[in-house]
């Protein structure tokens, strides 16, 4: 999960496009973009596992 929000920071820091972060943690475009609405939508609880 450590590994997600990082990702996620990345991209919200506005220094490093989509594409930028997805290459740098080695993830999808598109599952990149669902994280970030996920945590736009409901912030760290949203990768909380309860």
């Amino acid at each position: 999960m450590e590994t997600i929000l990082e990702a996620i920071h990345a991209y919200l820091d506005g220094v490093e496009s989509y594409k930028d972060v997805a290459q740098k943690y080695q993830v999808n475009i598109t599952q990149l973009k669902e994280w970030i609405a996920r945590y736009n939508e409901n912030g760290y609880q949203a990768f909380h596992k309860s």
